[in-house]
């Protein structure tokens, strides 16, 4: 029940895992996330403080037990990319202290008065946001020629050996041995460094050999809550100095995408 008598342009109930993942893979580059709504989709995007990496995450409305969305009165913002709900994912956070148990259902209403709600079995959190609302964060519209797909635990260990070394990962693809090589190594000399050798299925191979180097800053603790999130496998697409991009997806029809700016060596 909400707590006046603004309009609920949106009502939406779900299971605690779809508000986990939510919560835990946006946090892992920002505090607040900026929600779309229309009739068969929720969408979140949430962009770190230095822009360097972006999360996208779609969820279907086949993946909440219920799911009812009326037109905005935010709308024509919307058109402009402004006046969108930015979701507090601390307050996401604390809600979720209340639910015991996967099965448990929370709800999140929208109010056209720039209030957000969410209400549990033994709780109730609300706060607001700016009706002139953020910018809408968006990704990239990029080609790739090479993708992969690789184990969620693979990439995250390969990233920590990478790691012991440097807190850049170099991405190597080799399309005649049909690998993906994970590198980091300590200096430009690469007197002491590690790499780790994924093969991939012929099915998966890409046209081209191709590299790239990325932060681990960022990739780590999102590949820790993918792995938390039982995320068993992500695709990632890759070239020369473009973006990294890695994409999840879960049984329910939930996908996230991280796009990572590329480092470039000016040697």
């Amino acid at each position: 029940m909400t707590l006046n008598m603004a309009q609920a342009n949106a009502t939406i109930t779900g299971e605690k895992p779809v508000w986990s993942r939510l919560t835990n893979l946006g946090s892992c580059l920002n505090d607040m996330m900026v929600l779309e709504v229309d009739k068969e989709t929720m969408r979140a995007t949430c962009v770190d403080h230095s822009h360097v990496a972006i999360w996208e995450i779609a969820v279907p409305c086949e993946a909440f037990a219920e799911y009812a969305v009326t037109p905005h009165t935010w709308d024509k913002k919307q058109a402009t990319g402004h006046g969108l709900p930015v979701l507090d994912l601390e307050m996401v956070k604390r809600s979720l202290r209340t639910l015991k148990k996967p099965t448990d259902l929370q709800t999140l209403v929208l109010l056209d008065s720039g209030v957000i709600e969410l209400e549990g079995p033994h709780q109730m959190i609300w706060d607001s946001w700016s009706i002139e609302g953020v910018p809408r964060p968006k990704l990239p519209d990029l080609n790739y020629d090479t993708q992969v797909v690789v184990p969620t635990v693979w990439l995250l260990d390969a990233l920590l050996a990478a790691k012991d070394y440097s807190e850049i990962a170099d991405f190597q693809t080799n399309d005649k041995e049909g690998t993906l090589c994970i590198t980091g190594h300590n200096d430009g000399q690469r007197k002491q460094g590690t790499t780790t050798k994924y093969a991939f299925r012929t099915d998966n191979w890409p046209n081209e050999s191709v590299g790239c180097s990325y932060s681990t800053s960022w990739l780590i603790p999102s590949l820790r809550k993918l792995k938390a999130e039982k995320c068993t496998s992500v695709r990632l697409s890759i070239a020369k100095h473009y973006p990294l991009k890695l994409e999840a997806e879960w049984d329910d029809g939930m996908t996230a995408t991280l796009v990572l700016a590329p480092r470039i060596n000016n040697d």
